[in-house]
């Protein structure tokens, strides 16, 4: 995220790379779920959805998933909206110290940090002008009943060959944002899995072809640089 934050810097954007609460730090809930509100405990956690978050972790030598890991995993992905939220709001309540404009936000991130992304702005609700999904998906709140029309549209871009649970959560993503009439554009990058270079070729709507560096880029152009209606 690193690269996409020089990459986006240097096309004049601000970015504010955050931290958020991890399951190794056994995040607590900030306030007692809504069982309208979010995807039942056993589908979200089901193995085809954390196949990443396994694979992730083979590759960090740490162990599989226990019952109380899983626990700590599912608390984190509400943690981790609430703390994008927080840093949202620390954004934009200290614009003018930043040199940015508070009302032109966008959220963004990939793999978790998309899931994060997408439940900061479309399950909590917190006002964003765009948000960018790189490999992320439905996971802990249920879009369908969280979001609300008028939400800003979606970018949201998955490899080929990426994880079922994350094909799977980006198609419901955008049915979700489909039926509450919020725009999300899909695409997706041919012969990559999960992980994929920013300057990797995308295919996208009305036949579009770019890096995906670029395609965020001009998704953002395009949505942040909107006149408000009058």
């Amino acid at each position: 995220m690193a690269d996409y934050c020089r990459t986006f810097a240097r096309a004049g954007y601000a970015c504010f790379s955050i931290d958020y609460r991890l399951i190794h730090e056994v995040p607590g809930l900030v306030r007692p779920l809504d069982d309208k509100r979010i995807v039942p405990r056993a589908m979200n956690l089901a193995p085809q959805n954390i196949e990443r978050i396994e694979e992730v972790r083979r590759l960090m030598a740490l162990p599989p998933f226990d019952e109380t890991t899983l626990t700590h995993y599912w608390h984190t992905t509400f943690a981790a909206a609430d703390d994008m939220a927080m840093a949202a709001n620390f954004v934009r309540t200290r614009a003018a110290e930043y040199g940015v404009d508070g009302e032109r936000l966008a959220l963004g991130g990939f793999s978790a940090g998309a899931i994060t992304a997408l439940n900061t702005a479309y399950g909590i609700g917190v006002p964003a002008k765009a948000v960018v999904s790189l490999s992320g998906g439905i996971s802990g709140y249920n879009l369908y009943e969280t979001t609300q029309s008028g939400r800003a549209p979606a970018l949201l871009i998955l490899g080929q060959n990426d994880f079922a649970g994350v094909l799977n959560g980006t198609r419901h993503t955008a049915a979700a944002l489909a039926g509450k009439g919020v725009a999300a554009e899909i695409a997706w990058v041919p012969g990559f899995g999960h992980f994929y270079p920013m300057g990797s070729v995308s295919l996208g709507d009305k036949v579009s072809r770019g890096p995906v560096s670029e395609r965020i880029l001009q998704f953002l152009d395009t949505e942040l640089n909107k006149k408000p209606r009058e």
